[in-house]
Order: structure tokens, then sequence, then C-alpha cells
């Protein structure tokens, strides 16, 4: 397949990441598998560093995980005439290559390439979504990043990499939770307020029901999260006010399709607490 020659040059970000065989050289074969397709140029990258691996099952004893050697990882970036759709097949391919075999989330892996970014394109399909929902706030996607690409910005934020990585060096750790203002939504945000302070109380966690809160608190914030739970009517103004405001947050965000009082939701919000309280090393 031959890239339309016509077609504007995209800068994108690739997020490596890999903690089964020779990690190293699967990271350097890597970057030689990407620069040798065509339409491809491999601009830069970061140093590689080591992680703890994320599980996410830390909020819940009764799912345990086999132990994990750490990670590593690294932010590969890239100068592409491919559209997202045929950068993520290209991508998913050097994993074949590789001997990827995907086993479940947050299972060990010898090869990791997750696209983060692409230009200003902002994709929502079952198989890519950009950008990346959960980049802007892990630590070890972002200080690779910003190694490289510090003033590259994030398309519906419209912040940069560094913006993202300062928000979550704040010394007060403050995540905002918004969620509609119905009863049972109250009922379920107090309930996962509650569980991840007592596992957390190094964070102050701030419940949110209006877009005049949120827009208060921008400044202090380290994090917003929005719950946008199926049950839920779509068609309340407020709410869908409220749920865009989160996501123009000038930080870091994750959205949430899943009910807060939900085991889903206790997981992925454990998870981005535990990365974002990680401490990459170099060796």
């Amino acid at each position: 397949m031959q890239p339309d020659t016509h077609l504007p040059t995209n800068t994108g970000l690739i997020a490596f990441g890999s903690n089964q065989g020779d990690s190293l050289q699967v990271f350097q074969a890597s970057i030689d598998a990407l620069q040798r397709i065509a339409g491809i140029t491999v601009v830069s990258h970061s140093e590689p560093i080591w992680t703890a691996p994320v599980t996410g099952r830390q909020a819940n004893p009764a799912q345990p995980t086999a132990a994990q050697t750490p990670y590593l990882n690294a932010v590969i970036r890239i100068h592409t005439r491919l559209n997202p759709t045929e950068l993520h097949l290209q991508s998913s391919a050097i994993e074949h290559q590789f001997g990827r075999i995907r086993t479940g989330r947050w299972q060990a892996r010898t090869i990791d390439l997750d696209l983060l970014l692409l230009g200003d394109h902002i994709v929502d399909t079952r198989w890519l979504k950009l950008p990346h929902p959960r980049m802007s706030f892990r630590r070890f996607v972002l200080e690779p990043a910003a190694e490289i690409a510090a003033d590259l910005r994030h398309p519906t934020s419209q912040c940069s990499i560094a913006d993202l990585l300062n928000r979550i060096n704040l010394p007060v750790k403050t995540m905002a939770l918004a969620s509609p203002s119905s009863e049972i939504h109250t009922v379920a945000l107090e309930k996962l307020t509650l569980l991840l302070s007592k596992q957390n109380p190094q964070w102050q966690f701030k419940k949110i029901f209006s877009t005049e809160k949120l827009f208060l608190l921008d400044a202090n914030l380290t994090m917003v999260v929005a719950f946008d739970s199926p049950t839920f009517s779509t068609d309340d103004d407020a709410w869908q006010q409220l749920k865009e405001h989160a996501a123009r947050f000038a930080g870091p965000t994750l959205h949430l399709k899943h009910p807060a009082d939900s085991q889903v939701a206790l997981t992925e919000l454990s998870a981005a607490l535990q990365t974002i309280g990680q401490q990459p090393r170099t060796q």
C-alpha cells in the first residue's frame, strides 16, 4: 500500500511497552520496522524507562493477577501521510511480527504499540480511539513524550504534553468526579469517593454536579473523571454541559461509560492513581 503523496503530513506519537523477552532489542527493532513502512518517517524517540506494571487489580483482591516484571516504556515521534486507520493497522502488524498475543487487559506482553496522537485527528471507534483515552494521565507515557514532544498539543483539551505532565506533578493531588445529579448517581458517587479516599489518603476527591463548580476548581485540579452511565438519560441539558466542559478540561481526563459504583469504575480509577504515582527509572 502506497500512501497518497498529496495528503498532508501529520505528526504522530506512538507509545512502546514491553515486559517479555529482550525488550530493548524489540524496542529498537520496532523503530526499524516503522521506518521501513512507506509514508512513515521516524523523527525521534525518547530514552526508554522501566516502570512497575499497572494491573488495575489492586482495587479488587478477589481478582488477583499473576506477578509481572517491570515494563520498558518509550515514545516514538513520527511524521506520516497515513490516516489513523492505516497507521493502526501497520502498528498492529508490527506487534504480530514480534509475537504479540492478546490475552487480556493489563497482561504481560512482548510488545505494545499504542497510537497516542496523530495531528488533530479525533477518532472514536471500537478498534481505535484518538487521542488515546488514557494518555493524559499515564506518567509512563507523559514523561517520555515530554522528552521529545513537550509542545505537542492534545487535540481535545488543547493543552501541551508538558501541561499534562505538570498537572500530574501538582504537589496537592485533587481529582474531580463529575456525575449526573440524580439521587441514584449521587449515592453511587458518594460510595466511590469513600472507597478511593480510604485507599488513597494522599488524594483529595471532589464530587462535581455542575459546570460552574468544575470551572471554579479548574486551576487546582490534577484530573477530571466523567461518568456516563448507560442507564442515565442523555437528554439532560445540565449533564451534557458538564460532560462537555469536563472533556475540554485543560488537563488529564477520563470518560467512563460505567456507573460510579461499579467494580469497573473502581478498577479504572485505581489504575489511574497508580500510574500517576509511579516513579520511572532509566536502568
